[in-house]
């Protein structure tokens, strides 16, 4: 039973940037949403001040 969790957590951070690094159009995507994300975030901290 111990073993599962520590496979699965193994698994995710390998798998997760292997795919990334294999699909370069999926990273461009997910560098694009994480920019845009923190324009957003900053945008709303403008708004609060």
């Amino acid at each position: 039973m111990k073993q599962t969790p520590l496979v699965t957590q193994e698994w995710i951070p390998v798998a997760v940037p292997g795919t990334a690094m294999l699909d370069m159009d999926t990273m461009l995507s997910c560098s694009l949403i994480a920019w845009l994300l923190a324009r957003f975030q900053t945008l709303k901290k403008q708004e609060e001040l």
